[in-house]
């Protein structure tokens, strides 16, 4: 059983299937060319925030 996604990832998983900027930044970590650090800078999460508040 896997375990559940934290707040963080919910928000940036959310943000990239409304945003094509936030997908792109997904699929380079998940294609390891960015690493946690710099998936999950400041930047991109306030950037997952201002998508997830603009599209509700």
């Amino acid at each position: 059983m896997s375990r559940p996604f934290s707040p963080v990832e919910w928000l940036m998983f959310l943000a990239a299937a409304r945003d094509v900027w936030t997908a792109w930044h997904l699929y380079l970590l998940a294609a390891r060319l960015v690493g946690p650090l710099r998936f999950l800078s400041p930047s991109a999460v306030v950037g997952a925030l201002v998508i997830s508040a603009r599209r509700r």
